[in-house]
């Protein structure tokens, strides 16, 4: 779960090398970084699935302290998530200026895409650093979840849930942390 949060907070580190640094292959690094590891920000949403079977096993207190726990980790996840989108939406408002329609639909594409990074990593189980240690496996992997009806269905709900989550609390947060 920790490990999750640091690897959620890692494209927060990327955007800001990417917007601060001038040198432009140095950017585009971080870019490529930034976007591979964006994923991750949401992703540890996903780990509340353990937290009815650490409830069953639990007694009172620690039910306490593991909701809380959760609860904190859910908030970290969205925080981030919308964190390490932020400087998307940037891009997209200079490059498209005010066509709000272009915006918000290139930000629901980016959403499902994540969406998608999702279920690479929680089903597939493929790590973002595969795309430089082992590529055939991410290029099968991207291939078998797209042919799976299954899958797809499981990226096309967390895709709305996310959207859901990011067009509801982005000026929420962001209006509160800048």
């Amino acid at each position: 779960m920790w490990t999750n949060i640091f690897l959620g907070l890692l494209p927060i580190i990327f955007a800001a090398f990417f917007i601060k640094l001038k040198n432009n292959l140095l950017r585009t690094g971080f870019f490529v970084l930034w976007i591979l590891f964006l994923p991750n920000t949401i992703y540890v949403l996903t780990d509340v699935q353990y937290l009815p079977e650490q409830l069953i096993k639990a007694d009172f207190i620690i039910k306490i302290i593991l909701l809380f726990q959760y609860a904190f980790l859910m908030m970290i996840g969205v925080a981030v998530f919308i964190l390490g989108l932020k400087p998307i939406e940037k891009i997209l408002r200079f490059k498209f200026k005010k066509n709000k329609l272009i915006i918000n639909f290139s930000m629901v594409v980016i959403n499902f895409l994540i969406a998608f990074a999702v279920a690479l990593g929680k089903i597939q189980r493929t790590e973002s650093w595969y795309i430089f240690t082992d590529i055939k496996r991410v290029i099968a992997d991207s291939i078998n979840t797209i042919t799976s009806f299954q899958l797809m269905v499981y990226v096309l709900i967390f895709a709305v849930l996310i959207n859901i989550i990011y067009f509801y609390f982005r000026k929420r947060i962001l209006n509160n942390i800048f």
